[in-house]
């Protein structure tokens, strides 16, 4: 945004400055030096900086307020940094200020590459590089058109997928559960120790907490004897999870006292179940635990799938459960979930019992129901909005910067334009001509950085790319947003074709 902010100033300060060529070149004809026009212009340009820097930066302050009050809410330190950074705002005032000073002399170096004689007789500067009829111009046109494209698209599908995060939802008894983190090895008695504090009615162990989405990265996998592959979240749990949860079974059974300590039995959620059988019943199936290692393994229960995760489950962002029976390992980390009455008054007293000879800290609990509250992707989606507004901010000023250099193409082609009317052509063919090679131009760098954004974006982000191919209409309503902008702002500048008068225009030139 910077960037296209600063390449608008130059193309606006340099078509300023052709346009006072013959002012410029009458002062040197009665006798004013290059070091002398340089100076005069320096100072003007200064003013010119000074009085849209201060303003500038005074609304950058406002809007940097006004931000971190709308997410204070969601995330108090990421608004305290927004209302007290201001480290960026020196190299923007300062690129600006660059902009002015460097651009808007170089009109006395443009006049000094030309005769005085010929600058005040119309002689247009010397050839300029064409490729394929377009020119450095429109150069800028096709950079801040595709750098807008860029922008506009990521923001909008990132803003998409963090909307969907928000909108996920357990679908099993949140209220009440506590989590624990705890050494695996220690694990089962901790468990004993949490089970006898008064209040806590089921404890259960597993390898995860609840609503932790597996990345494929960390996939299992799940062989049918059909060649059946598919990718699932390993849980390992005890007996008493199901219950813990209150995750009813839908068919089959849950675990029980026998099974624990053998992964020759699993349950499966609703969606692994509909993944492995489509049009058949997965209850009794025998399918191959892929984990490193490949376990052979029978399904004995289908559970109701413990989270909602809408779209983000349709675009196969999300891996469906798989409950073995829990294994104790030698090292890391497991859980333990308990059910408690007024769980929210004895958390700290199931951290202190769950902690283990040698801790010197209460083991690390949290309320269920709070890691799966909205609050940190709902600060994600104010963030992403922020960016989406620089994208649009962004694409005003892209606009803008095409509309000013197709005003510039047009107005130094006016005789070129009288000429074609006055032999015959009609205005709005002459306007149809100047269009199409403006929207060839403007459609090249939509595609250009429509292309290059959805790349990156699969190389870099591949869930929100995912999301964004199983819904495309947020990606069809950005281009149609960026390109309805950049076509708006070339058609107003070529407008003015319809009311030229090839007799004024011959007469004058």
């Amino acid at each position: 945004v910077l960037v296209m902010g600063c390449i608008n100033v130059a193309c606006m300060l340099t078509a300023r400055g052709i346009d006072r060529g013959a002012e410029l070149s009458v002062r040197r004809a009665l006798g004013a030096s290059r070091v002398r026009i340089i100076r005069q212009l320096t100072i003007e340009h200064a003013i010119l900086a000074f009085a849209g820097g201060v303003p500038g930066c005074a609304l950058a302050v406002v809007l940097l307020r006004t931000a971190a009050g709308a997410i204070s809410d969601a995330d108090p330190g990421m608004a305290t940094r927004i209302a007290t950074g201001f480290d960026a705002l020196p190299v923007a005032a300062g690129s600006m200020v660059l902009a002015c000073m460097l651009f808007g002399t170089l009109p006395a170096l443009r006049l000094s590459r030309r005769g005085v004689a010929g600058a005040l007789a119309g002689v247009p500067p010397g050839d300029r590089i064409h490729v394929g009829g377009y020119g450095a111009r429109d150069l800028i046109v096709f950079f801040e058109t595709g750098s807008a494209v860029a922008l506009i698209l990521f923001a909008a599908m990132a803003v998409n997928f963090f909307t969907e995060l928000r909108r996920v939802s357990p679908l099993f008894a949140a209220d009440d559960l506590v989590g624990i983190s705890v050494p695996a090895p220690a694990a089962a008695a901790a468990r004993s120790r949490v089970a006898a504090v008064a209040g806590a009615t089921r404890v259960a162990v597993t390898s995860s907490l609840p609503g932790s989405m597996a990345l494929r990265s960390d996939a299992a996998y799940l062989e049918t004897d059909g060649d059946r592959r598919v990718a699932v979240s390993r849980v390992a749990a005890d007996a008493s999870l199901f219950d813990t949860m209150r995750l009813p079974i839908v068919r089959g059974r849950s675990f029980d006292v026998d099974d624990t300590g053998a992964s020759r039995v699993v349950v499966v959620s609703e969606s692994a179940a509909r993944a492995l059988a489509p049009d058949a019943d997965a209850i009794g199936l025998q399918v191959r635990i892929v984990d490193g290692t490949s376990v052979p393994a029978t399904v004995i229960g289908i559970s109701r799938d413990a989270m909602e995760y809408g779209s983000l489950s349709r675009a196969g962002l999300v891996l469906p459960e798989v409950y073995t029976p829990y294994e104790p390992p030698r090292s890391g980390r497991a859980f333990l979930l308990v059910r408690a009455h007024d769980a929210r008054t004895v958390i700290d007293t199931l951290a202190m019992a769950a902690r283990s000879a040698g801790q010197s800290r209460p083991s690390r609990a949290w309320m269920i129901s709070d890691l799966l509250r909205p609050r940190e992707r709902a600060a994600g989606v104010i963030a992403w909005r922020g960016v989406g507004l620089f994208a649009l901010t962004a694409l005003l000023i892209a606009a803008s910067g095409i509309f000013g250099v197709v005003s510039q193409s047009v107005a130094q082609r006016t005789t070129e334009l009288g000429v074609r009317v006055a032999v015959g052509a009609s205005a709005r063919r002459v306007l149809g001509m100047v269009l199409a090679r403006e929207t060839k131009l403007i459609a090249a760098a939509i595609a250009c950085g429509t292309v290059t954004t959805i790349a990156l974006t699969q190389a870099m982000f591949i869930e929100v790319a995912a999301l964004s191919v199983a819904r495309p209409s947020i990606v069809v309503q950005a281009l149609a947003l960026c390109g309805g902008m950049a076509g708006g702002a070339g058609a107003l500048a070529t407008w003015r074709i319809l009311r030229l008068d090839p007799a004024a225009v011959l007469r004058r030139h």
